[in-house]
């Protein structure tokens, strides 16, 4: 599943959620249909997981009711001694894929950010390194003629603390609660999750959840959208990795 092909294609963001059409090819090309079990992992050796859960909440807004992450991904499994083969990808054969719904209460747009910054009724919490979060080191590459720093009022959980630093697998339940204390995040109150453009936010969702909360939102454009458009005194920014002048 390439996710820089099943977003919006037509979106100024770099990640937006695409329509429930494109959703529906991408799925079907895939040769996926509505009651097949996923089952989705990272194939990344060093990190482990990254942007499976980007994956996973795709396919749960969408309506699709059995996919799962494979805790973990590809250093995980190996490590389990799971069988693997070499060789060119399986090309799949085409079928009809119709999504459900789309969950847009799921789903935070900027107009709802903006008047959640001034109302301040749900806890936005991002899941960048804490140097972009803090604007003392620059967004990414692709992302460089931004500033980094992040939503004045905003809370900083880089994703990794989800992960146990040894197998990359998932910490548990108990111990992703503290995760969030510590952070100074009461997950007694509403959460809405955010990061640079909607990947690493979706860690902050699966957390949550598995947390007992029954709905963790996600702000799709995240941070690229919210230092754009948004009025200075809503924002801290930092360095930038570029000079765009």
């Amino acid at each position: 599943m390439n996710l820089n092909v099943v977003r919006d294609t037509e979106s100024d963001w770099p990640n937006a959620i695409p329509s429930m059409e494109h959703f529906e090819k991408c799925i079907g090309d895939l040769g996926i249909i509505n009651d097949t079990p996923v089952v989705l992992y990272d194939n990344n050796e060093d990190i482990g997981m990254y942007s499976v859960a980007r994956a996973w909440l795709l396919f749960k807004l969408f309506g699709h009711t059995h996919v799962a992450i494979l805790d973990g991904g590809i250093p995980s499994y190996l490590k389990s001694g799971g069988p693997t083969e070499s060789g060119p990808p399986h090309t799949p054969q085409s079928a009809t894929y119709k999504a459900s719904f789309i969950k847009v209460d799921e789903i935070r747009s900027y107009e709802q950010m903006l008047f959640n910054f001034k109302e301040k009724l749900e806890q936005v919490v991002d899941a960048r390194p804490a140097g972009r979060f803090n604007g003392t080191e620059p967004e990414p590459l692709r992302f460089a003629y931004l500033p980094s720093g992040h939503m004045i009022g905003s809370y900083n959980i880089p994703y990794g603390k989800f992960l146990r630093s040894d197998t990359k697998t998932m910490k548990s339940a108990e111990e992703l609660k503290i995760v969030f204390q510590e952070a100074g995040v009461d997950l007694d109150k509403p959460v809405v999750a955010s990061c640079g453009s909607g990947i690493t936010a979706c860690w902050i969702v699966v957390a949550g959840l598995l947390c007992g909360m029954k709905s963790v939102p996600l702000y799709d454009n995240s941070w690229t959208e919210w230092v754009h458009i948004t009025p200075a005194d809503t924002k801290t920014v930092g360095v930038k990795g570029v000079d765009m002048k």
